[in-house]
């Protein structure tokens, strides 16, 4: 067979077949003086050769776990007697459909309607304590927990209840933390540390993340606390030190600089006539 189909297929190549007791072998070989392609028919043009095509439809394959599980559906049947007269004329008319009772339609293997997977699935995942194992309750119930951010003890309510409270950030207990972490400096002055930390809680509370709200911050801040700042020489001259770093870093700009030394100034004035 590969004897025939190499000399009737391939005309651009010489054979040799070998065949002894011990092996079998084919040298090939390049005809030299024939150089056109092996599709081109002697004495055809290529140009003006013609080529059919004949191709069979696809049959879709139908995959073979679908037909497995055809065979385990069961086709559900509806009553004769329920076919007709089932619906009303005016209700046709309005287009409602009366709900049918589930009892009415049963398989033809005499089971009735089987709940569907989802909601089997959907009821699995409700677990609540009462289901759960009495042994476990009881070993939950003599444990202490605590927050995890705050550090105190949790209610057995707040235990079992379904509201989870990991992500949120008490403020009395966050400035706690600042203050103490302030604290622990020791070449900062008591002025500076009370820059810092009213700076901290701003930051927080307004949910300051990203570079872009910096000018935004500094202008809401200066407005904030602008009249406890002018009250404090030194706390006011922090302020606009720690304005003229942001500015260094490239954080501020001279516009917003600009708009909160008028803030200030502003809230100095007003603190000087109070009529005004």
């Amino acid at each position: 067979g590969l004897r025939y189909h190499l000399t009737s297929s391939h005309d651009l190549f010489n054979f040799e077949f070998w065949v002894t007791e011990e092996y079998q072998a084919v040298n090939v070989s390049v005809k030299i003086d024939n150089g056109r392609s092996e599709i081109v028919v002697d004495g055809i043009d290529p140009k003006l050769q013609v080529f059919f095509y004949y191709s069979k439809p696809l049959k879709r394959k139908r995959p073979k776990n679908l037909l497995r599980n055809a065979k385990h559906v069961h086709p559900y049947v509806l009553e004769p007697d329920l076919r007709a007269g089932a619906y009303d004329l005016s209700d046709k008319a309005d287009g409602v459909l009366p709900q049918s009772d589930p009892a009415c339609f049963q398989s033809t293997s005499g089971n009735n309607l089987a709940p569907p997977a989802m909601l089997q699935f959907a009821k699995t995942r409700k677990l609540s304590v009462e289901r759960s194992d009495p042994r476990n309750c009881a070993l939950l119930r003599k444990r202490q927990f605590f927050h995890s951010h705050r550090a105190q003890p949790m209610t057995m309510e707040q235990v079992l209840s379904d509201r989870d409270s990991e992500d949120e950030v008490d403020d009395d207990v966050a400035d706690l933390e600042d203050r103490r972490m302030l604290d622990d400096f020791v070449d900062v002055t008591k002025d500076e540390k009370q820059m810092m930390h009213m700076w901290n809680s701003f930051v927080r509370k307004q949910r300051v993340l990203a570079d872009g709200h910096i000018p935004w911050a500094c202008e809401a801040f200066s407005k904030l606390h602008g009249p406890d700042l002018v009250k404090n020489p030194t706390l006011i001259w922090c302020w606009r030190l720690f304005m003229i770093k942001l500015w260094n870093h490239g954080l501020l700009d001279a516009r917003s600089l600009n708009n909160c030394n008028i803030i200030l100034e502003r809230c100095q004035n007003q603190a000087s006539d109070p009529k005004d």
